[in-house]
C-alpha cells in the first residue's frame, strides 16, 4: 500500500497528491459526493454500499502509518510538484474528513502529518472538524508548509444541523479558522456547496466574514448534483425547510448549470482581488445547458489543456483565432497568480459583447438588470424556474438578486 497517491484535484488547485487517512467519513454530509467517486467505489470496504450508507461506515486503515513511513523514504518533496496548480501539495484528505470523531482517539492524522511535514512536503488540510485545534502546535511549527481550510457553505447553524448533523456547526468552524489565523497558520476557505435557495447576498456576507482572516484562497462551488446528492438534500430539508426543499427538488442539470455560472460570475466580479477561486465542475457537463459565452467564461477556471472540451466530448470552437485570443490575453494579463485564460465571449463588431465591461481582467457580456425591489427575483433564476415547472412563484424560487449586483 502506498498511502500517498496522485490526485486529480490539482484541477481545483488543491494539490497534486492526496492521502485518505480513514476509510469512510462519520460526518456523512447529505450533499457529499465522495461516495460516488471512482476512488471510493473501488475500495473493498465500500463494496455493495450506496450513497445512503454514507456516514454509517468508517474505520481506520490498517497499517497506514507504517506504509507511509516506508513510502516517504523514496517519495521526496523535491519531486512532488507535478503541476503549477497543485503546487506539489498533499491533500489531507479528500474521500474522508481527517479530523472526524474517530481521530480524537486514534490520532492517525496527527501521526500522518508529523511524518509528511518532517519529510519536507507541503500539505493542504481540508476539514469540517474543530478537532484540528489539537494539532495547532504541529501546524504552527511547519506553517510554511501548511494551509488549513474548512468548508463554509453558509453560517446558518440550524440549517447545518439538517444537512450535516454530525459535523461541527459552521460558526464553530469559522471560529476555529479565526484562531488558526491569529496564531499565524495560513488558512483558506471553501464556500461549498453554495446552495440553490440562497441569495447571492449570503455569498457576500460569507466573504465579508472570512476576508479579515487573510485567507490564501476563497474557493467556491455550488451544490453538485452527482449521484443522489439532490434527492438526499431535498429529503432532509422537507420536514423543517419545505420551501428550500422544493427549490432543491427542481434543481436539475439545467438549473445547476445556470446556478454555477451565476454564482461563480458574481464571486469573480466582486472578490477576485480577495483570492476568490471559482470551482466549476471539471466534468464540464454544464456546457450542455449554457450558451457559448457562458461556457467560455467558466472554461477559464479549468486547466488550460482541458478548457476546449464541452460536456458532450466535442471541441468547443472559439469565435477568435488562437493568435487573436493570445494577443487579447497578453493585453489583459493573468486573472490570478496561477495559469488562467481570459474569456472574451462571442465575437461581434468591435470585438466584444454589446455593452460588455471588462472587470478584474475579464470581458463579460452585460448582466441582465435586476428587477425592481417589488419583484426581488433574479431574471436568470426566474427563467430557470419556468423551464422546470409550468408555474413559478417567489416562494418556490427565493430571490438571489441583491442591490448593486448588476
Amino acid at each position: 500500500m502506498k498511502p500517498i497517491g496522485r490526485s486529480e484535484l490539482w484541477k481545483k488547485h488543491l494539490g497534486d497528491w492526496g492521502i485518505n487517512v480513514y476509510n469512510g467519513c462519520e460526518h456523512g454530509c447529505t450533499f457529499c459526493y465522495a461516495p460516488v467517486q471512482p476512488g471510493l467505489r473501488a475500495q473493498r470496504f465500500w463494496a455493495g454500499k450506496t450513497q445512503a450508507d454514507w456516514g454509517r461506515y468508517y474505520a481506520e486503515r490498517d497499517g497506514l502509518v507504517e506504509a507511509l513511513r516506508t513510502q516517504l523514504r523514496t517519495f521526496i518533496s523535491a519531486r512532488a510538484v507535478k503541476t503549477s496548480w497543485g503546487q506539489g501539495r498533499i491533500l489531507v484528505s479528500f474521500l474522508c474528513d481527517a479530523y472526524q470523531p474517530l481521530e480524537e482517539k486514534l490520532q492517525v492524522t496527527r501521526r500522518t502529518l508529523e511524518l509528511v511535514l518532517q519529510a519536507g512536503h507541503r500539505v493542504r488540510i481540508q476539514t469540517r472538524a474543530t478537532l484540528v485545534r489539537r494539532d495547532f502546535d504541529l501546524l504552527l511549527k511547519h506553517k510554511d508548509q501548511v494551509r488549513l481550510g474548512t468548508s463554509l457553505p453558509h453560517l446558518d447553524d440550524d440549517l447545518a444541523r439538517v444537512l450535516e448533523p454530525k459535523a461541527p456547526a459552521p460558526t464553530a468552524r469559522l471560529e476555529m479558522l479565526r484562531e488558526a489565523a491569529q496564531l499565524g497558520i495560513p488558512v483558506y476557505v471553501a464556500i461549498a456547496p453554495f446552495l440553490p435557495f440562497h441569495k447571492l447576498t449570503v455569498l457576500d456576507e460569507l466573504v465579508a466574514k472570512v476576508k479579515p482572516l487573510d485567507p490564501a484562497e476563497i474557493f467556491c462551488e455550488v451544490l453538485n448534483p452527482k449521484g443522489d446528492c439532490v434527492a438526499r438534500v431535498a429529503h432532509e430539508l422537507a420536514r423543517t425547510h419545505p420551501s428550500e426543499a422544493r427549490v432543491v427538488a427542481n434543481y436539475d442539470d439545467a438549473a445547476w448549470s445556470r446556478w454555477t455560472y451565476e454564482v461563480l460570475r458574481h464571486g469573480v466580479e466582486r472578490f477576485a482581488g480577495a483570492g476568490f477561486v471559482a470551482w466549476p465542475d471539471t466534468s464540464r457537463a454544464w456546457a450542455d445547458h449554457l450558451p457559448a459565452w457562458q461556457v467560455e467564461f467558466l472554461n477559464q477556471f479549468l486547466p488550460p489543456d482541458e478548457q476546449a472540451a464541452n460536456g458532450r466530448g466535442e471541441r468547443y470552437q472559439p469565435k477568435q483565432t488562437e493568435d487573436e485570443r493570445r494577443q487579447h490575453n497578453d493585453q489583459l494579463g493573468p486573472l490570478f497568480d496561477f495559469p488562467s485564460r481570459v474569456a472574451t465571449g462571442p465575437e461581434v463588431p468591435g470585438g466584444e459583447h454589446p455593452g460588455a465591461e471588462p472587470h478584474n481582467g475579464i470581458s463579460h457580456p452585460p448582466r441582465e438588470q435586476c428587477p425592481s425591489s417589488s419583484s426581488n427575483a433574479s431574471p436568470l433564476i426566474g427563467r430557470t424556474s419556468r423551464s422546470l415547472r409550468s408555474s413559478s412563484t417567489s416562494e418556490n424560487w427565493p430571490s438571489r438578486c441583491s442591490a448593486g449586483s448588476a
